[in-house]
């Protein structure tokens, strides 16, 4: 009956030394106080190069607006002030949030350069693009038993979250460190 109790006795201290976290990872939302960390998946980088020539700005602000992704009012306010000017050059940053057809959130952060040269009438329009997009996950995979080779993990995702304003700083920050240095070359043309 002693060597049963002494048994028993290890055993719980065992329990106790070697997985002291076990009981509190079992809930992960409750760890994370409701707070599930993001994650960003499929990550797709992509670049678009344009170049026109014309005599007249607005003829193409639609297509440039398009093509591009921009505000086409903000397009147009800087094709207009630029127009009196021999040279001109112009950063737009954009950042959209979106549903794909699965359900997942998608964010695209993309950056757009455009230079405007004016000679003898003659309009040259660069237009240089570099874009991340990727899918945003919430997901919280919490360690909850490790033994020998077997590893036992809870897994909580949450759909339809909304992102707080750190939450987005962080993902644009995450996103511009992917087209950083194409988005440098382009603000050089």
């Amino acid at each position: 009956m002693l060597a049963v109790f002494c048994l028993l006795t290890q055993a719980k201290q065992y329990g106790i030394i070697h997985h002291p976290k076990q009981a509190s990872n079992q809930h992960p939302y409750l760890v994370t106080g409701g707070n599930t960390p993001f994650i960003l998946h499929d990550r797709r980088v992509g670049n678009l190069e344009r170049d026109y020539s014309t005599t007249d700005l607005n003829s193409i602000v639609d297509q440039v607006s398009n093509e591009f992704g921009l505000e086409r009012d903000r397009v147009q306010n800087y094709f207009s002030r630029s127009k009196w000017a021999s040279y001109a050059k112009q950063l737009f940053n954009r950042l959209d949030f979106s549903f794909d057809t699965n359900g997942y959130k998608v964010i695209t952060l993309g950056g757009t350069v455009i230079k405007i040269t004016k000679s003898n009438g003659v309009y040259n329009v660069n237009c240089r693009k570099a874009d991340v997009t990727s899918k945003l996950l919430r997901a919280d995979c919490q360690l909850r038993m490790q033994h020998l080779d077997w590893r036992f993990e809870y897994c909580l995702a949450r759909v339809n979250v909304p992102l707080n304003g750190q939450e987005i700083a962080q993902v644009y920050e995450k996103l511009n460190h992917e087209i950083e240095g194409t988005l440098n070359a382009y603000k050089n043309i």
